[in-house]
């Protein structure tokens, strides 16, 4: 139990900054404003988002965490 502690408390650091860092890196054209020729179903990302964290043992991983980055993403990709 003491690695699900540890990655709660590490989750608990990780800046809004590092999140964009590597979203920008894994997906590149959400950060771009433009179009990138594909249309995105978010409530669909959330889902199958949440479905493989519980495939994976994450079962803490809920709807309104995943929701939550997405969130915090997507307004700092409309402020740059």
């Amino acid at each position: 139990m003491n690695a699900v502690e540890n990655i709660n408390l590490s989750w608990n650091e990780v800046t809004d900054k590092c999140l964009k860092g590597v979203w920008n890196n894994i997906w590149p054209d959400i950060g771009k404003g433009g179009d990138s020729g594909h249309s995105v179903d978010l409530n669909r990302i959330v889902e199958e988002t949440v479905e493989l964290a519980k495939q994976t043992s994450l079962d803490e991983v809920n709807v309104e965490d995943v929701e939550k980055i997405v969130e915090v993403f997507l307004m700092m990709s409309l402020r740059n």
